[in-house]
């Protein structure tokens, strides 16, 4: 039986730079790369069920400079073990550059920057040819560096 966690209801406007792709293959497939099963370890991260042994030792380093000075980038790694399963851990970050810190006149006071980033630890097991158990734990952060932190760890 399906079985899911929430950390946060809702997620609509939180963590959104997880929708966007930080492969050039996913992005040419138009996000839709639930056929695929190959060796391909940034795949585990944009389909957890897709983690197989065929990644074992895998790495994958990716970084994409958006318009109006915002990066992005990620580093993904698979290691398989024939008695454990396959582990495969990921970190993904997004730098949205620098902005103004107004008073309500609009007076400039002074700029902070916005950054958000996630770190992704997986592991699958398969229990036949065909079912795997899948484990996927994800931890995000999101500061605003000018005294004020939110963060939302999972």
């Amino acid at each position: 039986f399906p079985f899911s966690t929430f950390c946060q209801i809702g997620g609509i406007h939180t963590f959104e730079f997880l929708n966007i792709s930080s492969s050039a293959r996913m992005t040419a497939l138009g996000g839709n790369h639930i056929s695929i099963t190959d060796d391909d370890v940034i795949v585990g991260f944009n389909n957890p069920s897709l983690i197989t042994k065929n990644m074992h030792t895998q790495a994958s380093i990716g970084g994409i400079k958006y318009f109006a000075g915002i990066y992005m980038g990620n580093a993904n790694y698979a290691h398989s073990f024939k008695k454990y399963g396959t582990f495969a851990g990921g970190f993904q970050y997004v730098n949205y550059g620098s902005f103004p810190h107004t008073d309500e006149t609009g007076t400039i006071l002074s700029e902070f920057t916005a950054d958000e980033s996630n770190m992704t630890v997986g592991w699958a097991y398969p229990f036949d040819s065909i079912f795997s158990w899948i484990v996927f734990l994800v931890c995000n952060r999101f500061p605003l560096k000018q005294g004020l932190k939110l963060k939302s760890i999972c």
